[in-house]
């Protein structure tokens, strides 16, 4: 398996600072950079075990490596491509679909191939989601001006509902349809007076109410004032005093 040079320059750096040693087999070649030999040759260093080891398989797997390749190359050494450190400017252009490796051809259609399993998968799981969530639920007619809906305001900040009630929908009204825009999305309500909400709601915060056949529709009511008698201790003397007690 030839191998693009810049995976053999970012490999031979890598055992270069790790120091460890390059095994070489005819069914995996790896590479190996000849500086570290000639350095400590130079240097005056006695060879270690290993490297004498290394130097000995690299020989006999000397042929099967291309004489351009930078890495394995000694006119390439000599050409100084490797002194900075850097990714050598003669081959940092040659990374090319045309000059990359059948490896890494077949590695991007794997990541491609994956990434599309995996979309296919959360698209699938919605629409399985949805379908379960909306099994029991049937169509509903479309509103329309002076119809009348249950509002669900079970997510509106005036109202608090504590532990397993807090994500349970709560209806109210129902109250009348006075106008629907934005492509039937939005819909404005007439609200009792002392509801401090804006009249204007998402169409999923309603549902289409029908009066029974007995009933007639509601008008809207004004808040209903009630007497509270409070008694003062002693003499049981009756004070009464109104109270708003809200729309019921």
């Amino acid at each position: 398996m030839i191998l693009g040079m810049p995976f053999l320059y970012r490999f031979d750096l890598a055992v270069l600072s790790q120091k460890k040693a390059v095994q070489c087999l005819r069914t995996s070649i790896l590479l190996h950079n000849y500086r570290t030999s000639h350095e400590t040759s130079v240097a005056g260093i006695a060879p270690s075990a290993d490297s004498t080891q290394e130097k000995v398989v690299l020989t006999d797997f000397a042929d099967l490596f291309p004489a351009d390749i930078p890495a394995v190359s000694d006119e390439a050494e000599e050409a100084g491509l490797f002194t900075n450190g850097t990714f050598p400017s003669k081959i940092q252009n040659e990374n090319s679909p045309d000059d990359s490796p059948a490896a890494l051809t077949a590695w991007i259609k794997l990541c491609k191939g994956a990434w599309a399993d995996a979309r296919d998968a959360l698209w699938t799981s919605c629409v399985k989601q949805a379908r379960q969530h909306n099994k029991h639920r049937g169509k509903q007619p479309d509103l329309r001006p002076d119809d009348w809906a249950l509002l669900n305001s079970a997510d509106w900040r005036g109202k608090h509902q504590r532990g397993t009630d807090k994500l349970k929908e709560r209806f109210e009204g129902p109250y009348q349809v006075m106008k629907i825009f934005n492509h039937g999305l939005n819909t404005k309500l007439a609200l009792p007076a002392n509801n401090k909400q804006h009249p204007v709601f998402h169409i999923s915060k309603l549902k289409h109410y029908i009066f029974p056949p007995d009933e007639d529709p509601l008008e809207p009511l004004p808040p209903i004032y009630r007497l509270l008698l409070l008694y003062r201790v002693g003499d049981c003397e009756a004070h009464p005093r109104a109270s708003s007690t809200g729309f019921t």
